[in-house]
């Protein structure tokens, strides 16, 4: 097997971000966030209405509304101790830098902040739910596509910077606008993030001063660094101009493999399931299984003998069957078997990351 490139290990790094989200995502969802995501889409589409923003401009304008809402839900009540007070400054923080970003693309701050208004007063009774205003910005992604690691993945098939003999462009059926709108959405989602973490990184280092003891291990040694490498990238983006998934073209091979080296070194993320190419759909198959399972529980998992060319069957379709036809519209393949073989290691993270999350 061919060494992957840099930039290969990028885009794995960054994929298996985007991965972990999506099973974070189904796992943590509930009646309540469906309610409350169907209301809150509802009301942005009114609103990119009366603002006449439509398309890929409506999309970007629901984004940075999704984030603003989510750091004000977050507000604290009161300031009262040293905590609450730096909860309130790295709200301002981040805040500030969404409304740059507004005023960056062209829209009206006033406006802007005028909806903001409107959506808080709106949602602010649920600032005491902590499990429904969770992570919104992630949550609007899933509400809104379902999974967006496939959808990266597919992009960095297609565009030649990753390559593998389970995918056929031609065998795809999903929009391309969907296509286009989720995969900027996701990227604009980890510039959100990477936002997020500018101020808790830059508190937590400023003024300070790092020892290495070189009786740690060398993978304790190589996290310390890469922490401070992240830190200095941060700085560096914050001085000459951070690049957005905006400022390229994202059907370019150059322009996006430097986009996706230059965000996984920002984000820091080093890769925990897809370690390597061919792992890729086989994962993102289980989650697609597991999709299938939480929303038909009487349905099987799997059959040994399913047969799903038959007219009719004595049994439901199983839902690897079902998760099989899901991947196949964005153009994979995959057989059971591999599906199975990595359902158990994922059900297990699933599992316990459900447990984590219930609130």
């Amino acid at each position: 097997m061919p060494r992957i490139t840099d930039t290969q290990t990028a885009v794995l790094n960054i994929m298996d971000y985007l991965f972990i989200q999506d099973v974070e995502s189904l796992a943590s969802f509930n009646d309540a966030k469906n309610t409350f995501n169907a209301d809150l889409s509802a009301i942005i589409k009114r609103i990119n209405s009366v603002r006449r923003n439509e398309g890929k401009i409506a999309q970007l304008y629901k984004h940075y509304v999704l984030c603003g809402l989510e750091m004000m839900l977050n507000l604290p009540f009161e300031i009262e101790d040293p905590i609450e007070q730096e909860q309130l400054d790295k709200s301002n923080y981040v805040l500030d830098r969404i409304i740059y970003n507004v005023l960056l693309n062209d829209f009206y701050d006033d406006e802007f902040l005028d909806d903001m208004k409107n959506l808080f007063n709106y949602f602010q009774e649920l600032r005491l739910d902590k499990g429904t205003i969770f992570k919104l910005v992630r949550q609007s992604l899933y509400f809104d596509y379902d999974n967006v690691s496939i959808v990266a993945y597919k992009r960095f098939i297609d565009l030649g910077i990753l390559t593998t003999e389970q995918y056929d462009c031609d065998l795809s059926t999903i929009d391309e606008d969907f296509l286009e709108n989720s995969f900027i959405r996701s990227m604009l989602f980890i510039e959100f993030d990477i936002l997020k973490r500018q101020f808790d990184t830059e508190k937590k280092f400023k003024d300070k001063k790092i020892e290495i003891d070189l009786n740690n291990s060398l993978e304790e040694i190589e996290r310390i660094f890469l922490a401070i490498r992240s830190v200095k990238k941060m700085q560096l983006k914050e001085k000459f101009g951070f690049i957005s998934i905006l400022d390229i073209d994202i059907n370019n091979k150059k322009d996006v493999g430097r986009y996706i080296v230059n965000l996984s070194e920002v984000l820091g993320h080093e890769t925990s399931f897809l370690k390597k190419i061919p792992d890729c759909i086989g994962f993102i198959g289980c989650w697609y299984l597991i999709h299938s399972k939480e929303l038909n529980p009487d349905s099987p998992t799997y059959y040994e003998l399913y047969d799903d060319q038959a007219v009719k069957s004595r049994h439901k379709k199983p839902c690897d069957n079902k998760a099989l036809e899901e991947i196949l519209k964005y153009g994979f393949e995959l057989k059971n078997r591999t599906l199975h073989s990595r359902y158990i290691d994922l059900y297990s993270f699933y599992d316990r990351m459900r447990l984590s999350l219930n609130f």
